[in-house]
């Protein structure tokens, strides 16, 4: 399943995404700016996060990927998706995987 560029951008009223099992790709800027959304759950179809998909997604604090940390590890995240392994200082994210 593929869903455009900026589709979601903008949004300011959801705090919970729960993406389809069949997502393989998100695209660049797709949830650009979502300031309320603060939990995420990955499917394990996931296979590349493009750039900036959730730049300025400020409060996003707890990430469920449905598969392993392995898993998780090799999906492409491009650039300024950095914090969604926590890897910022200034975003602390709870990543919790399926086993």
């Amino acid at each position: 399943l593929d869903i455009g560029d900026y589709v979601f951008s903008n949004l300011f009223n959801f705090e919970f995404l729960n993406l389809s099992s069949n997502i393989t790709v998100i695209k660049p800027h797709l949830f650009i700016d979502c300031h309320a959304l603060t939990s995420l759950v990955l499917p394990k179809s996931l296979q590349i996060i493009h750039r900036t998909a959730f730049q300025d997604c400020y409060y996003l604090s707890d990430i469920y990927y449905e598969g392993t940390k392995e898993e998780y590890d090799s999906i492409t995240m491009e650039s300024m998706n950095e914090y969604l392994n926590g890897d910022t200082i200034d975003i602390s994210i709870n990543l919790t995987f399926d086993n």
